[in-house]
């Protein structure tokens, strides 16, 4: 499928667990390359949405929809009908005016934030630090990092470097922040590697008013790990008691506006003028 260049209409077939069982090439194309196979899951995000909104009130829908297919994004339009129970229980897609349009490189500024937000959705362990890198607080930790929890708790206030090891680095005090970010090391009492993250917070980056460190591993928990001995928020969190106290009763809420915002965003629920998605987006 070449860039900017619009298709005739393409047809697939799903059945009533959301398979594509089959499609036109410029469907099955998409469709591969946003991950899925033939038959198997549609793969593409949007158009899932809409089959399976589409079987579930039995209506036929028509809606724009758009896809990131790992080059470039893909729009076009696409006309749902369910099928019978006779006839398989799912649906026939009808996907019109495909066009691929290239995504806009990244500039440097671009790429460090999706980075940063990245590591920020990766982070398994986070600590607050003092403008002099000493530990003020463990605000989370994975089970792992209870030996680490249980050495700050035994002797707090130290800088972040003495509780844990830094790999292939001798640390001789003072080493500017910037130096120790990216840097990798390993926990007490864990066996996964780890990579350091340091976020300046204050107006003067040279002199940051507070630190964020955040922990972050190069794998998650086995499953039988998970199992052993877990610590909640409040047993390993060490910040002031409303925060402690606000985190469980705000997750919930938060978490219900952003995936409404998300909806909204992705225009999943219809047409949306532009600007309302993009307030979506900032939300």
């Amino acid at each position: 499928m070449e860039q900017n260049a619009p298709f005739s209409a393409a047809r697939g077939i799903t059945d009533e667990h959301n398979r594509l069982l089959s499609a036109d090439q410029a469907l099955a194309e998409l469709h591969e390359r946003c991950g899925g196979s033939v038959p198997g899951t549609l793969a593409v995000p949007e158009l899932l949405h809409y089959i399976k909104r589409s079987r579930q009130m039995n209506l036929r829908l028509a809606r724009e929809f758009k896809a990131f297919d790992g080059e470039a994004m893909v729009s076009g339009f696409v006309k749902i009908d369910p099928l019978s129970d006779a006839a398989g229980g799912g649906c026939e897609l009808l996907v019109d005016n495909l066009q691929r349009t290239p995504v806009a490189q990244e500039d440097d500024h671009d790429a460090a934030m999706r980075e940063d937000a990245i590591d920020r959705s990766a982070v398994e362990v986070s600590l607050r630090l003092g403008p002099e890198q000493r530990v003020q607080w463990v605000s989370d930790a994975a089970p792992d990092a209870k030996n680490l929890v249980d050495a700050i708790d035994a002797d707090p206030g130290k800088h972040w470097t003495e509780y844990v090891v830094l790999d292939g680095m001798s640390y001789q005090k003072p080493l500017h922040w910037r130096l120790l970010d990216g840097a990798r090391c390993s926990l007490p009492g864990s066996d996964r590697g780890w990579r350091v993250r340091l976020f300046a917070n204050g107006p003067n980056a040279d002199q940051p008013d507070w630190f964020e460190l955040l922990l972050i591993p190069d794998q998650a928990l086995s499953e039988g790990a998970q199992g052993q001995e877990t610590r909640s928020l409040e047993a390993v969190s060490h910040s002031s008691m409303i925060g402690s106290a606000l985190t469980p009763a705000l997750r919930q809420p938060v978490a219900r506006i952003v995936a409404s915002a998300e909806t909204i965003k992705s225009r999943l629920a219809g047409p949306l003028r532009k600007e309302y998605s993009e307030y979506a987006g900032n939300i």
